[in-house]
């Protein structure tokens, strides 16, 4: 069919193919981890986090943020918006049964395949958002809101790459016990 209207001002291509070639000049965070309710993870390999004697930095293919949103709802043009995407990041790479011996490789030579990226480091930090919500419902006797749990990531996470937020590594590397102890109003044992 025709399409009318004024010629694009920008184009943009992503190869994902390529691991997101064109990293760290152009964000390649989209679609709905984009979106302004969305709370979006990035992947940091588990052996790279302090707990396990490593430095944190990124997984070379999390995606990166600071992509704009040109359309509204009804895709008409609107004036670009960049969000501070992703919010935070969390581990991945950890033993999985799911993929069987055809996994993504099993690292540590001990029968499990190995389970990466953001489709992994997405789980963990919602298991962390559940322990918290155990712990809540337990101690102040309600369940946290979606910012709470929010906040309590941001405000306690391991802050790295550049200071404060930055769209590689968004408020920095999530810590599930800290965030835990933070919703909590008096000294507890997951302090």
């Amino acid at each position: 069919g025709v399409v009318e209207g004024p010629n694009p001002g920008r184009i943009k291509f992503i190869n994902q193919a390529t691991n997101f070639g064109f990293r760290p000049f152009t964000g390649t965070l989209v679609g709905h981890a984009n979106a302004a309710g969305a709370i979006t993870v990035g992947a940091v390999n588990y052996n790279n986090t302090p707990q396990f004697g490593g430095t944190l930095q990124p997984w070379f293919n999390s995606s990166v943020g600071g992509t704009a949103v040109l359309l509204d709802r009804d895709g008409n043009p609107i004036a670009p918006i960049v969000r501070n995407k992703p919010d935070f990041m969390g581990p991945h790479g950890a033993n999985t049964s799911f993929f069987g011996a055809t996994g993504d490789g099993d690292i540590e030579n001990d029968g499990f395949p190995n389970f990466f990226g953001t489709s992994s480091a997405a789980p963990h930090a919602a298991a962390a958002a559940v322990l918290m919500q155990e712990v809540a419902r337990r101690n102040l006797g309600r369940s946290l809101t979606k910012d709470e749990i929010l906040t309590a990531f941001i405000n306690t996470a391991i802050d790295f790459r550049d200071p404060g937020f930055d769209f590689s590594t968004g408020h920095g590397f999530i810590q599930a016990d800290a965030a835990t102890a933070s919703i909590l109003p008096y000294p507890s044992i997951y302090r």
